[in-house]
């Protein structure tokens, strides 16, 4: 999988793209659709029965949903104004109760899937650590994970309940919701697609545009360049730092920045080639990250990092629990007993629990639980503290909100706390995390010279050629999304320069990636699996 991926991507997709625009624009489609199933059949041919079960049963869901929409509204019509009046309270609720339970059904399958996949093993675990006592020890399950499970299934589900909540109609030909959830860019790892954002650029026709191609092989080229010259370059290193458990604790700490680093620079990399591919279709993706390291809150971070999967949480998940009766409810009765403070309440405590979700969502293990809740009480407290740190900062002189010291130690604030939660997700299973932040903390005030940790770096791999050679990548990364956050796209810029600069900026990338990324350590996507 990992081989056809890196070796084989861009020529499939140049073949793609290449087919594509020979083909009359009214079978374009079709084009994309036969290569999106081509592509998952070479990634995952034994999973390749689950993605077919989502796409079927959510169609079949979305279908039936919205004919009772279309059966409601016909009925209603036929009636007069004064039967209306009368009748339509109960005949409302019928029809609303026909649509839920279809929606149930469509969320219990597709849910219940992907939960028997990802969490089986891991409630068994659970399950033998609690029945330990009387000797009893349940088998573990052998299921296969498919590639990018979680994002079709969250992309198909998120077209499911639109269509039950009448944002649009439903798809009438089963072939393009099918390509609709398998398209082949962003089928590994996203980004989680809206089908009203898709779907009117996946069956329309594209005629070749230069520009286009070029603003997409842009992407591609930063998209490897990260991937390469970063991603694949520091995680062999941080390994052997985390498992090595004589470690420095300043050392410890170096990885576990290495380790943001790595992770940002792989699933943004992955993400800028699925979107520069996409782009090279005419074909526009939603952005998926926005400068997440530059944030000044634990919720800005999260509005930042991995966007479509936060605007999905909030859209389906947090709207559901906000808006329902019960929790409408709550907050009125939450703020009568509770005043003011009252009012916040209920909404930490729907944030607690959509973060934790999110902390399932990365995977079925303690770490991934604590790095969910961790960020629900940070948010939640960020919520429920505001008004008092709002106040606070107004009263101490340079800490007014458009203030740069105030984003400064905003910026630095929030840094801190997404280490502490990175500790535990990039450890093994909590208590190594547990016994990493330990141990930075026992070491905290001690010295080591710039030296030492370079040093011990080489020991682990970063060889003094590496370090060299990951300065100009990781400075590029750095002034670029510095430009960006500031409002200047370099993208832009680029285009906007003569064509010899620019085709020399594009051949001077190209060949710094073909001459010293290390194809030795190249590795598959980190949310290839999720």
């Amino acid at each position: 999988m990992i081989s056809f991926i890196f070796v084989n991507l861009l020529f499939f997709a140049a073949i793609v793209i290449f087919a594509y625009y020979l083909t009359p624009p009214r079978f374009q489609w079709i084009v994309l659709l036969a290569s999106s199933m081509l592509f998952y059949l070479l990634l995952d041919l034994r999973a390749f029965v689950y993605i077919i079960v989502t796409i079927c049963s959510v169609f079949i869901c979305g279908k039936l949903v919205y004919i009772s929409h279309v059966r409601q509204d016909a009925f209603f019509s036929e009636k007069n104004e004064e039967w209306r009046a009368a009748n339509r309270s109960k005949y409302t609720n019928r029809f609303n109760t026909r649509r839920k339970m279809i929606l149930i059904i469509g969320l219990l399958l597709n849910f219940g899937i992907l939960a028997t996949l990802k969490y089986s093993n891991f409630i068994i675990e659970l399950l033998n650590q609690a029945l330990g006592a009387f000797r009893i020890s349940l088998p573990g399950a052998q299921w296969l994970l498919p590639v990018g499970v979680s994002f079709y299934t969250f992309q198909a589900i998120g077209y499911l309940i639109d269509v039950y909540r009448k944002k649009y109609p439903a798809e009438r030909n089963i072939a393009r919701f099918a390509l609709f959830v398998s398209f082949f860019p962003q089928i590994v790892q996203g980004p989680i697609g809206r089908f009203d954002h898709m779907a009117p650029q996946l069956f329309a026709s594209h005629r070749f545009d230069y520009h286009q191609l070029t603003l997409g092989l842009q992407l591609i080229g930063w998209g490897f360049a990260k991937k390469l010259l970063i991603a694949d370059v520091l995680s062999p290193v941080i390994k052997e730092i985390l498992h090595d458990q004589y470690a420095a604790g300043t050392v410890v700490a170096v990885g576990i920045i290495m380790s943001m680093l790595q992770v940002y620079t792989d699933f943004s990399g992955g993400i800028d080639v699925s979107r520069g591919i996409a782009q090279c279709l005419g074909i526009e993706l939603t952005e998926n990250f926005r400068q997440p390291y530059f944030a000044i809150s634990i919720s800005d971070y999260w509005r930042r990092w991995h966007m479509t999967l936060g605007a999905w949480m909030k859209d389906y998940l947090l709207y559901s629990i906000t808006f329902s009766k019960g929790f409408s409810k709550f907050q009125r009765f939450s703020r009568k007993k509770l005043g003011n403070p009252g009012k916040t309440i209920p909404t930490c405590l729907a944030m607690f629990f959509v973060f934790f979700v999110v902390g399932i969502w990365h995977g079925a293990s303690m770490k991934y639980v604590f790095f969910g809740l961790y960020n629900g009480i940070l948010i939640a407290t960020g919520i429920f503290m505001q008004p008092f740190i709002d106040k606070l900062c107004a009263k101490i002189p340079g800490l007014f909100p458009e203030s740069k010291l105030k984003r400064a130690l905003s910026t630095t604030k929030t840094l801190i706390l997404v280490f502490i939660g990175k500790t535990v997700s990039a450890s093994d299973n909590f208590a190594h995390g547990c016994s990493l932040l330990m141990k930075m903390t026992s070491d905290l005030f001690h010295s080591y010279s710039m030296l030492s940790i370079i040093n011990s770096l080489v020991n682990y791999g970063l060889s003094t050629r590496k370090i060299l050679l990951l300065i100009l990548p990781i400075l590029a990364l750095f002034v670029i999304s510095l430009l960006k956050e500031n409002g200047v796209s370099i993208r832009n810029a680029i285009d906007s320069k003569p064509i010899a600069l620019r085709w020399s900026i594009y051949y001077f990338v190209m060949f710094y990636i073909v001459l010293f990324s290390e194809t030795s350590n190249i590795g598959g996507f980190v949310y290839a699996r999720f």
